[in-house]
């Protein structure tokens, strides 16, 4: 459904419509298209956070996501100027990460977790 909000006019979006991807690892590329699209800051985010909800050992807070953020290679401690909110975070992912009811931060469906953890090379 994200795809469709990129699309301007009624027959775009009845042309999205009639030619649905046909297996859910083409829904999740053309999400990962879409963010690859944006500008280099926002896709680097993107990916970070990706990589951060893919690969954590337990599922994250928002709090926590928030903070993981504010974390670069060069610093020493979280820079609270550089903290993102999760919602702005969430936003950059076209549609793959979610924050539930608990305030935890995850992919919108197991399957996504997955195309990041066992299908990306």
């Amino acid at each position: 459904m994200d795809s469709l909000a990129t699309k301007r006019t009624p027959k775009a979006v009845q042309e999205a419509l009639q030619n649905p991807p046909r297996e859910i690892g083409d829904t999740y590329d053309k999400a990962m298209q879409r963010i690859e699209a944006t500008n280099d800051d926002d896709r680097k985010i993107a990916m970070n956070f990706l990589l951060w909800i893919a690969f954590s050992a337990r599922p994250l807070s928002v709090a926590e996501v928030e903070h993981a953020s504010a974390i670069s290679d060069r610093a020493t401690d979280v820079e609270q100027d550089e903290i993102l909110g999760a919602g702005d975070l969430t936003s950059l992912c076209a549609g793959l990460v979610i924050i539930d009811a608990s305030e935890i931060v995850r992919f919108v469906h197991l399957s996504a977790q997955r195309y990041f953890t066992e299908n990306r090379e």
